[in-house]
């Protein structure tokens, strides 16, 4: 897994994992948690933490210019590399590296359509196991590709130095006899 490389760089993104390392990841994640559940965001879910009530195409707005540079890691100023989290700017609800470092993977499979007849409300995703979603760009994309408009994808046993993950949360709720 691409989880080794944390070990000599553990302040930086995973990285190199592909979307079937993150579900073995999460399950065994899982299996030793007690109290939550863990799993990938659905892509609407991604992009409304990372948006954080921004309507723009980044979580500070439409217009990139020098404001980009504060929050993003992408290919006019990252050297080739993933960087350190937490580094640049967070948007208005505290996450950090919404936009570049790492294409983050999202639990849902992508079809470009989608969002032409998917529910308007917190829309489950499509189920298609032949292209997965990653969203938010990288240290390796243009800062029109850290947008958070821009929807990608890849095949699920892709692995590369730009792709990673973010993990969510929730509380497990007590099942009631």
């Amino acid at each position: 897994f691409g989880f080794m490389k944390k070990k000599t760089r553990p302040m930086c993104p995973v990285e190199s994992v592909s979307w079937k390392d993150c579900q073995i990841f999460i399950d065994r994640l899982n299996r030793s948690s007690q109290g939550y559940d863990y799993r990938l965001a659905t892509e609407a879910q991604w992009e409304y933490a990372a948006r954080a009530g921004s309507t723009g195409k980044y979580c500070f707005g439409d217009t990139y210019s020098q404001v980009l540079d504060s929050f993003c890691w992408y290919t006019a100023n990252s050297y080739n590399e993933t960087h350190p989290v937490a580094q640049k700017d967070h948007n208005l609800w505290g996450l950090y590296d919404v936009h570049g470092n790492v294409w983050e993977w999202c639990g849902d499979g992508y079809d470009a359509d989608y969002y032409h007849h998917s529910p308007e409300e917190d829309p489950p995703g499509h189920s298609t196991d032949k292209f997965k979603v990653i969203r938010g760009g990288s240290w390796d994309t243009s800062s029109m590709n850290c947008s958070l408009d821009i929807r990608n994808s890849r095949p699920p046993e892709y692995g590369s130095t730009v792709c990673g993950l973010r993990v969510v949360s929730f509380k497990k709720i007590p099942e009631r006899v």
